[in-house]
């Protein structure tokens, strides 16, 4: 019966311990996956690395303040200097927008 007791008691601690590690671990792992916004003219966006040819891509997240004041807005294939490849990303929202 001794032996029974010391089981569960370690089991419950252990248990504890990764109930509490948890969070840090979730913390941590989720700190890469914050994006620099950049702004230039009617947009802010977000640059990533493109895994195949490692150079940079963007991603336009939304508009600055001057192009949320525009009624038609023409998508750039660049933005600068840079290829934009998608619209929308990670900004706190589905997209951007």
């Amino acid at each position: 019966m001794i032996k029974i007791k010391v089981k569960r008691k370690r089991v419950i601690v252990v248990s504890v311990a990764l109930m509490l590690m948890l969070p840090l671990a979730m913390g941590l792992v989720g700190c890469n996956t914050l994006k620099t916004v950049y702004t230039s003219g009617y947009f802010e966006y977000t640059v990533y690395k493109d895994k195949q040819s490692n150079e940079n891509i963007a991603s336009i997240v939304g508009f600055s303040e001057s192009g949320k004041q525009q009624e038609v807005i023409d998508i750039p294939r660049e933005i600068d200097g840079i290829e934009v490849y998608a619209l929308g990303g990670s900004k706190g929202k589905p997209f951007g927008w």
